[in-house]
This record gives structure tokens, C-alpha cells and sequence, in this order.
């Protein structure tokens, strides 16, 4: 084990995560608010919480608090599945577009200037390797439970 260059990508990815979460640079939601935004924009059919807390990481105490704090903002809709009556499926509400949108646009911003200073095959590669990193870190950790 290269233990340098594991070292240079904990510091690297620290470093990165640590920014857009302690800099402050989401104004009015939380990063793990925007995180389940992020996911429930993708999926317009929504997600289940236990979906969404899969996704995300997050303990099922945590996603409920989130998820709680998404419905004071009004962010979120609650309805029942059409197939299994038992689960709820969680969608972005109708009316979540300003809020979400103004937070969606500061980060793309954000990624665009990034892409834009490393350029496309720079910035295709940094995305694509992020994607894999991911990918072998999700299946190690997955292996250890």
C-alpha cells in the first residue's frame, strides 16, 4: 500500500468537502438539505427515506430530521406510493423552485468557474475519476458491514 498517495487523496478530498460545508457557501439550506434535493431532482417519480438515507449515508434519525426541516421550508412532498400503499414517496413540492433553484444556481456557478479554470478534458477526467474513487470506497465500505 501506497500509503503517500492514499494520504494525498484523504488531504485532497478533505480539503474539498470541507469547504463547500464549512465555508458557509450554501445560504439557505444545509448541505445535507441540498444533498437530498440534489438526489430528489434527479428522480422525479421521488425516492422512499429509506431510498434516500441508502443515497446519502445519513441515519434514519438524521434523514428525518432533514427531511423535517425540508417540509417546514416547503420543499418537499409527501405522497403515498401508487404500487405499495405502505411506503412514501418524497418528491421536490411545486413550489420548492425559487429556494432550491437559487442554492442549485450558486453551485453549478461555482462548478462552472471550476471546470471552466481546468478545462474539458481536465474536468471530464476529474469527474470521471471522482465517480470511481466513489465507486471502489462505496464497495469497500460496504464490504466491511
Amino acid at each position: 500500500m501506497d500509503t503517500a498517495r492514499a494520504q494525498d487523496l484523504l488531504d485532497a478530498w478533505m480539503h474539498l468537502t470541507l469547504n463547500i460545508r464549512e465555508n458557509r457557501f450554501l445560504n439557505s439550506l444545509s448541505f445535507n438539505e441540498m444533498a437530498i434535493c440534489h438526489l430528489l431532482e434527479k428522480a422525479p417519480d421521488g425516492l422512499t427515506a429509506a431510498q434516500l438515507c441508502h443515497q446519502t449515508r445519513l441515519l434514519k434519525s438524521q434523514m428525518n430530521k432533514e427531511l423535517a426541516n425540508l417540509e417546514a421550508k416547503d420543499l418537499i412532498a409527501k405522497v403515498p406510493s401508487a404500487h405499495d400503499k405502505r411506503k412514501v414517496l418524497i418528491s421536490l413540492s411545486s413550489s420548492s423552485g425559487d429556494l432550491f433553484e437559487q442554492e442549485h444556481a450558486r453551485v453549478m456557478d461555482l462548478f462552472s468557474q471550476v471546470a471552466d479554470t481546468l478545462g474539458p478534458t481536465d474536468s471530464e477526467t476529474l469527474a470521471r475519476l471522482l465517480h470511481k474513487a466513489t465507486n471502489v470506497a462505496e464497495t469497500l465500505i460496504d464490504c466491511e458491514k
